[in-house]
């Protein structure tokens, strides 16, 4: 029973995480106004964000039943990030252990691909694309 309270938490506190790290962004309204303020917010949600999401990738690739195996994937270890994502669209079939793998697994390349499209259009557009 402390298992499901401890991810709940760890959830919690990578939503704590990418608050804080959005909060350390420059703004005109929101956040701290100095440059030093904003790199401690963006240290403390970094510093909350990656210890929590890699502890609850670690439990559910170890909770949820059969994974990878069963899923189409006989990959385990370093390196299997690609075969991961190309079998996690059966997770989507069990129960809420495996709708939050899945959302864990695809969460890092989503973000991925966003920063560098506005790091792209940055580039193209100019400096001041969605800021």
């Amino acid at each position: 029973m402390s298992l499901p309270w401890l991810a709940l938490l760890s959830a919690l506190t990578m939503l704590v995480g990418l608050v804080l790290g959005a909060l350390s962004l420059p703004r005109r309204s929101i956040g701290p106004a100095s440059a030093h303020g904003r790199r401690i917010l963006a240290f403390v949600g970094t510093g909350l964000f990656l210890p929590s999401y890699l502890g609850l990738f670690l439990w559910l690739n170890e909770t949820v039943a059969g994974w990878p195996e069963a899923y189409g994937t006989s990959c385990s270890g370093r390196g299997c990030t690609i075969d991961y994502l190309v079998a996690s669209p059966g997770l989507l079939g069990g129960g809420w252990r495996e709708h939050f793998l899945f959302a864990i697994l695809w969460f890092m390349p989503i973000v991925l691909a966003a920063t560098l499209a506005l790091l792209a259009m940055r580039a193209l557009c100019g400096r001041r694309v969605a800021s």
